[in-house]
């Protein structure tokens, strides 16, 4: 992660990493890809999102990464 920062620094990106603790839950999860995909959809800001091993809480989360790499989108996210 700390070369993937200096890239996204080297390279004007904000860098967006979620803060997992012992309560995040799939719906915290949730939350910080709509504030991601807002931030870089409808405000233009170009960001680098760290996404490691040490994020992965629950299948949910890769379910959801899986299907926003797959297809660029996650179902229902903003519903």
């Amino acid at each position: 992660t700390v070369m993937s920062r200096f890239v996204a620094w080297h390279n004007g990106q904000t860098v967006f990493q979620i803060k997992a603790h012992r309560g995040y839950s799939e719906v915290d999860f949730e939350d910080d890809l709509r504030r991601v995909m807002k931030r870089a959809g409808c405000k233009g800001e170009t960001i680098c999102f760290i996404f490691d091993e040490s994020n992965v809480l629950s299948t949910g989360f890769l379910e959801l990464m899986n299907a926003l790499l797959a297809s660029g989108e996650i179902p229902g996210l903003f519903d």
